[in-house]
């Protein structure tokens, strides 16, 4: 009996070989012509952007791996102005329009694009991720309670004794210092800054804190596997959903330490705190979701677990990310540091005075924030939405394509901010300088805006200024974080960090019995 290849050659001349060439030729064929398609007759094809980005979406999923494309996308924008087709399906945009047009209320809302509303491990969107603007604003809704600025003031005491045993913390690291000498010890304040503000946001949320600062765990390092897996997947192939679910439901085998020390460390508080009798617990996130688990109008279980990772996320990697950016910008800066030592100190005789209503008067410290989340905002990227047929910033957008503003290319716009690679807190000062009348503040949108904006963003405000009063307070620092380190950082959605190392010595002003003083607050 003739074999299928003698068969092939006998009746069309054909053999594995030849027919291996015609199919390897067909496949570039197809790819180049694809090419060409996308570079010159896709819808999107009249909106500017680098020719081998627009024709292929090769280089863009490079840049995601790598983590890159902060810096590309910036670049381009550079070039060809505020909208820039970042690769086939892609725009990208800067204006303060297009964040009222993508983000904004309008009838239908663009839809969450499918990068970030796969289904997560179970296979259950929560508040965060859901595609439907309906099951979002059911979710928000009962939430929305725990983080109104009458739930922030009642909280104010758990921020207040977090943030002073991250005082301790680094006092003790301090005094070992003075002792010791110079250069014996320094402190990683990005590993101490992410332990404390995880370890507020699970004490706010589930009634009992994680204690990471106390084991000074770093626990984004768990996390950062599983960001990074999540954006090979998207890489990987267009079927995101399908993707994602597969490989969420393999994280315990592939990344055994990040499953086992978030997702389970979670999953766990959750029961605890459903499994407490409400009269043996002070009011937290859940109190208003509890009552009404798994009802029509309330949260599923699935949709809590879901929501619950979300936030542990969103509650404390970006609050500790722009701390940990502001003590590296303001360290960097000397005459910034300098006048932001000198308001703080001059507002508060004492320590037990910073709280969540005094630290709005320090002006300059609350302009030293924005500053750094202008110049390095905590998600430099852009949150995509899907295109329904749309004007975006004056010009129509066809259905499907991908659309965000991308906030690093946005804020580092000369189109947008006067000197925007400066870090210049006083732009942020009324009245100060004519210099920076023309800045496009309204381009500057770190919480986002519109129905899925921050929902934390009250409590993220008093958090920060709160714990960068306190710090500021009560140290001076030495910068031993070059900036060749700094700015090697790669972002994947969130910074994968560096350690920012310091020197720490308690403020000549502070003595012993501020010590005291902070030991009394915990």
């Amino acid at each position: 009996m003739k074999s299928l290849e003698e068969t092939l050659v006998v009746v069309f001349g054909l053999s594995w070989g030849f027919m291996g060439f015609v199919l390897l030729g067909s496949i570039l064929i197809l790819t180049v012509l694809r090419s060409i398609y996308n570079a010159f007759f896709h819808p999107l094809a009249r909106y500017p952007g680098p020719l081998i980005w627009t024709s292929t979406f090769i280089p863009y999923k490079i840049a995601l791996l790598k983590g890159t494309t902060h810096l590309w996308h910036a670049e381009f924008h550079r070039h060809y102005g505020p909208v820039v087709r970042v690769s086939p399906d892609q725009l990208s945009y800067i204006s303060a329009q297009a964040w009222n047009d993508i983000y904004g209320r309008r009838n239908p809302q663009l839809k969450k694009h499918a990068d970030i509303t796969a289904s997560p491990a179970g296979g259950v969107n929560g508040m965060a991720n859901t595609p439907s603007d309906t099951d979002h604003a059911q979710m928000r809704r009962e939430l929305v309670s725990g983080f109104s600025e009458r739930s922030v003031r009642m909280q104010e005491g758990l921020l207040t004794r977090h943030i002073s045993q991250l005082v301790v913390k680094i006092r003790e690291r301090a005094l070992d210092i003075q002792k010791e000498g110079p250069g014996t010890k320094e402190a990683n304040m990005a590993l101490l800054l992410n332990a404390t503000t995880y370890d507020i946001i699970t004490d706010l949320t589930f009634g009992e804190s994680a204690n990471t600062l106390e084991q000074e765990t770093d626990w984004i390092s768990f996390v950062m596997p599983m960001v990074k897996a999540r954006i090979a997947s998207h890489v990987a192939t267009k079927y995101v959903s399908f993707f994602i679910t597969t490989i969420s439901s393999l994280f315990p085998v592939l990344f055994p330490s990040a499953a086992v020390k978030f997702h389970q460390s979670n999953i766990a508080a959750l029961d605890r705190r459903l499994g407490s009798s409400a009269d043996d617990k002070r009011p937290d996130l859940l109190t208003p979701v509890v009552p009404h688990l798994d009802e029509p109008e309330g949260f599923s279980m699935g949709q809590l677990r879901s929501t619950v990772g979300s936030l542990m996320i969103a509650g404390s990697e970006t609050t500790a990310s722009v701390l940990t950016s502001a003590h590296y910008f303001v360290l960097s800066h000397p005459q910034v540091y300098a006048q932001l030592k000198k308001e703080v100190r001059a507002s508060f005789e004492r320590e037990e005075d910073i709280n969540s209503i005094a630290v709005n008067n320090c002006k300059y410290m609350v302009a030293v924030l924005q500053e750094t989340m202008r110049i390095w905002p905590a998600i430099p990227s852009s949150l995509p939405r899907t295109s329904h047929g749309c004007f975006i910033d004056g010009n129509w957008v066809p259905n499907g394509a991908k659309v965000g503003v991308h906030q690093w290319s946005a804020y580092r716009s000369e189109v947008n901010f006067t000197r925007p690679e400066e870090f210049l807190p006083e732009r942020w000062l009324e009245g100060e300088s004519q210099q920076f009348k023309d800045d496009n503040k309204a381009a500057f949108q770190p919480f986002a805006v519109g129905p899925r904006n921050c929902l934390g963003m009250s409590f993220a405000k008093v958090e920060l200024r709160l714990i960068f009063a306190r710090l500021v307070w009560n140290f001076d620092m030495e910068l031993l974080t070059s900036r060749e380190e700094w700015e090697a950082q790669r972002t994947y959605m969130v910074w994968d960090r560096c350690p920012l190392r310091v020197k720490v010595r308690l403020a000549q002003e502070q003595g012993e019995k501020a010590f005291e003083t902070v030991k009394d607050m915990l």
